[in-house]
């Protein structure tokens, strides 16, 4: 019964294990325009493959910078010098969740853009 139960759970684990992103996954899968309406109306963030990043709102400024994703936490460092949120990357096809890395707080979730 036991022997069963340690197997079962290894199986498990291993699973979990297997279905987890690495970090270069995360980092290809994240690059593209990202918004918070179907459309990207109301603004966009995009990721480049080389590790910058630009965030466009109507009315608003741009926003640029560079991220990277380690150990599955983006982050980022605008160009002007400030550090933006560390947050845990949950990418399931083209629906994007950024949250807090420890899982407390809001869950922000984004729309790949059309092209």
């Amino acid at each position: 019964m036991i022997r069963t139960a340690v197997t079962a759970l290894a199986l498990t684990v291993s699973a979990s294990i297997a279905l987890a992103a690495t970090d270069d996954e995360l980092k290809q899968q994240l690059v593209g325009s990202w918004g918070q309406d179907p459309m990207c109306a109301e603004g966009a963030l995009t990721f480049n493959a080389d590790g910058t990043f630009g965030l466009v709102r109507p009315g608003d400024d741009t926003e640029t910078g560079v991220w990277q994703i380690a150990d599955g936490i983006l982050t980022g460092t605008s160009t002007d010098g400030g550090d933006q949120p560390a947050s845990s990357v949950t990418i399931d096809g083209d629906s994007l969740a950024l949250g807090a890395p420890d899982g407390s707080g809001r869950i922000e979730k984004f729309n790949r853009c059309p092209d």
